[in-house]
């Protein structure tokens, strides 16, 4: 069964890195937004640039990627989405758009100490949670990793087929 792999975590963490590698590991089409974004919408940027601005062509983006992963899934093949999913009401958002496609959804969280994030440019530390069964609910991580690679959590789960 073809499979959605989400890959979630704070700014800094390594997503586009992650879901790169797990892209030719495993033969999936990666999306990440970051690229999508840069080169749709960026040289015509306004400056300076409003959150409002970026937040309504990212929502742009996400509509696009997931109807192009319904095809790319139908054809057998999976997908990884490097969509950020660092809140949980995207994540339940997203789960909600794909419940009826015939796939199965896993879930990749990533974290890093904050002094490596710092370092690879994330504003602020934000603490990212572990997963606890369902997808969608998350629980915070009493110990959180020492080293520059990011720490995975991952887990499956199957969307019901339509």
């Amino acid at each position: 069964m073809p499979t959605i792999h989400m890959i979630c975590g704070p700014v800094g963490v390594g997503k586009t890195t992650y879901a790169a590698k797990l892209a030719a590991d495993i033969g999936a089409v990666r999306f990440s937004i970051d690229d999508w974004i840069s080169e749709l919408f960026f040289p015509d940027r306004p400056m300076p640039l409003t959150y409002d601005w970026a937040v309504e062509r990212a929502k742009r983006c996400e509509a696009r990627i997931l109807v192009v992963s319904r095809d790319v899934l139908a054809l057998g093949t999976d997908v990884i989405w490097d969509l950020g999913f660092m809140e949980s009401t995207q994540r339940r958002r997203i789960l909600d758009d794909v419940g009826n496609w015939p796939c199965a959804v896993r879930l990749h969280a990533l974290e890093a100490p904050t002094d490596i994030r710092r370092e690879r440019g994330a504003p602020t530390a934000t603490p990212l949670r572990s997963p606890t069964k369902s997808s969608t609910s998350w629980k915070a991580d009493p110990s959180p990793s020492t080293t520059a690679k990011p720490t995975i959590w991952s887990e499956s789960t199957t969307v019901n087929a339509y």
